[in-house]
């Protein structure tokens, strides 16, 4: 049988071994790292020009229009907006409102104001009108829920109720003028003058001509006893009426002259 061929053994090599230099690798930045990088740089940018953007639209958006809306008689719409035009002046956001709403409040006559803001640039004041009852000693306003007013510019007074009284006796007179008023509404003739003393005294001249004198006590008393006397005399013939007596009543005729 042959013997089989020893495997001959690999000398080691001799000499240096070569040295294999790796590629170098290039660095890059993680993607999440790009992001975050420009985020830091953009970001300061937007906040600032955000902030002054909202600060400019705070202050410099305009108010370009003011509209009046409500029921009016005495006053136009154009006369009260001029009263506050100088709220043009203001940014829409910053407009004081406030006083707005103070100034167009002690407006003669005007009442239950209300202001408010409509998109993009107008300022909308709603506002009603009270009634003037009666012309207070000549440069006032008495209007129907009381309140004592100046005289509107323009505004014709000549054909109100015309009351005279100190300031020490407002509420006596305006109680007795709505007193009267609502008492003889029924008889056709109302209140033309209404004058309070010094003392206190009331007298009144009806739109029949009758000068009647109240005196300073039971007024109401007294009202209903001439409500009594207008049912029961002739109208035409009574000049005057004082009913300062406990129960009665003086009455002045007026004389063929002075129906004539």
């Amino acid at each position: 049988m042959a013997a089989k061929p020893r495997k001959l053994k690999k000398e080691p090599r001799r000499g240096a071994t070569p040295l294999v230099e790796k590629p170098a690798r290039e660095f890059r930045w993680p993607t999440i790292a790009i992001k975050i990088h420009w985020a830091w740089l953009v970001t300061p940018v937007v906040l600032v020009a955000g902030f002054y953007a909202a600060q400019w639209m705070m202050v410099r958006w305009p108010i370009t229009g003011i509209e009046v809306e409500g029921r009016l008689s005495v006053w136009t719409p154009e006369k009260i907006a001029e009263k506050v035009v100088w709220v043009k002046d203001q940014g829409f956001f910053t407009a004081d409102l406030q006083t707005v709403h103070d100034v167009v409040a002690e407006l003669p006559l005007l009442t239950n104001v209300v202001i408010r803001k409509k998109w993009p640039g107008t300022i909308v004041i709603s506002a009603y009108e009270d009634v003037a009852m009666a012309a207070w000693n000549d440069d006032k306003l008495l209007s129907i829920n009381g309140s004592l007013m100046a005289i509107p510019e323009g505004f014709n007074a000549s054909n109100l109720a015309k009351i005279k009284s100190n300031a020490e006796y407002t509420d006596i007179a305006v109680r007795g003028f709505r007193k009267v008023q609502q008492m003889l509404s029924d008889m056709g003739v109302t209140v033309t003058e209404l004058t309070i003393s010094d003392t206190g005294s009331v007298d009144i001249v009806l739109s029949n001509q009758w000068q009647v004198a109240f005196g300073r006590r039971n007024f109401e008393e007294r009202v209903r006893r001439l409500h009594r006397l207008l049912q029961k005399l002739p109208n035409q013939n009574v000049a005057m009426v004082d009913l300062r007596y406990g129960k009665g009543a003086a009455i002045g005729w007026q004389s063929v002259q002075e129906k004539g």
